[in-house]
């Protein structure tokens, strides 16, 4: 067979390895997009040549999961009382 899958079925290493596309896709954004974090080093990734580059997808998880905003504690609301009326 010659499929996708099949071509990348190298090493350990080179399997967690992602294209643009992939890697654009795992984050939800636009190609466009992760070529501009490559461009200000904004995003993790490994330069294999002057053109050439992948992402791991334990980088890009963990770079993620720092980016994530954690729901702060909401208190609960204190009921104000009408003057001149029971509570």
């Amino acid at each position: 067979m010659n499929d996708v899958n099949d071509q990348r079925r190298g090493n350990a290493a080179t399997n967690d390895m992602l294209t643009y596309k992939e890697a654009a896709w795992l984050l939800g954004v636009p190609v466009g997009t992760v070529y501009a974090w490559v461009h200000t080093r904004g995003i993790p990734h490994v330069r294999l040549g002057a053109r050439l580059v992948r992402f791991r997808r334990s980088d890009l998880l963990e770079w993620l999961g720092e980016r994530t905003i954690r729901a702060a504690a909401v208190p609960t609301p204190r009921l104000r009382t009408i003057p001149g009326h029971a509570s």
